[in-house]
């Protein structure tokens, strides 16, 4: 299921751009089968036993779950839960913050599993890259420099480590992922052939930059992950930050980005999503639509 956003560029050479979102409700996104006895081991090292205490325990250096062995406290939930609270002005009701704080310990439970499997794979990310996307996100994001935007974070009660040890977090999965999985990705001639003529085809029409919030449903889990993306979108509709969203909530790699997908033709996307997109107007949210 996803969100798009499209920030507003103006023109870039002969190509018009739009500012807008949409809230996409996807199926997950189908891929080339291969033997079982081939696929790469990706899996994450889920313990056992998780232990998640009570949300109502006032000592906040309590531990509030057990992932492996390291411990996630109250105060790291309420570090994360204040970014999303900052980036939305503070504009959310009680019950909603309620909500989002077991999403932000369900996401940090994710978060410290994927670290985990990934230091088990010897992946390890350098400060300076961690450092430069800090960097980035307080200058595109929150327009400001780092001193002023360290400081911004301790008013609004959270901290610079907790997003930077978010940003570690996406930047080590995504680099898993691209490891373990991009060598059994096998992509045919005519596939080839198909996209270069979809390309060719769609040569000086419109791009749209388009941003993506992504939460992957089975049809188990359909349900809920349509309710939980709507209340995204009445948050983001309300005037939540559509970057502050995906960087907490969407499964994507371009998590780490805001859900930043760059500029794409509507060729290049799902025809359904294509559509909508071409439809959008500056400022507005569309969703949830299927993509296959």
């Amino acid at each position: 299921m996803k969100l798009v956003f499209i920030p507003n560029l103006g023109k870039i050479s002969r190509l018009a751009t739009i500012a807008g979102a949409t809230f996409l409700t996807a199926t997950p996104l189908s891929a080339q089968t291969v033997a079982d006895n081939s696929v790469p081991q990706t899996g994450l090292n889920v313990p056992e036993e998780l232990t998640i205490f009570g949300k109502n325990d006032p000592n906040v250096r309590r531990a509030t779950a057990i992932v492996n062995g390291d411990i996630i406290t109250g105060t790291d939930v309420g570090h994360r839960l204040a970014l999303i609270v900052a980036a939305n002005g503070g504009k959310i009701s009680e019950e909603e913050r309620q909500r989002l704080r077991l999403q932000v310990l369900r996401n940090l439970i994710d978060e410290t599993l994927q670290i985990q499997e990934a230091e088990a794979n010897e992946i390890t990310i350098a400060a300076e890259e961690v450092n430069a996307t800090f960097n980035q996100v307080a200058r595109q994001n929150f327009k400001q420099d780092i001193d002023a935007f360290d400081q911004y974070l301790r008013t609004q009660g959270s901290s610079t480590d907790t997003l930077k040890r978010q940003i570690r977090g996406e930047l080590a999965w995504s680099r898993l992922l691209r490891r373990n999985i991009q060598p059994f990705i096998n992509v045919g001639d005519d596939e080839v052939n198909a996209v270069i003529e979809r390309l060719n085809a769609s040569k000086g029409t419109t791009e749209y930059r388009i941003g993506e919030i992504y939460m992957s449903a089975t049809p188990e889990t359909a349900q809920q992950v349509a309710e939980n993306m709507k209340k995204i979108l009445e948050q983001i509709r309300g005037g939540g930050s559509f970057v502050a969203y995906a960087r907490q909530f969407s499964e994507a790699s371009t998590a780490v980005t805001g859900g930043d997908l760059g500029f794409v033709r509507p060729a290049r996307l799902p025809q359904s999503l294509a559509a909508a997109v071409t439809q959008m107007q500056v400022g507005q949210v569309v969703g949830p639509i299927e993509v296959p």
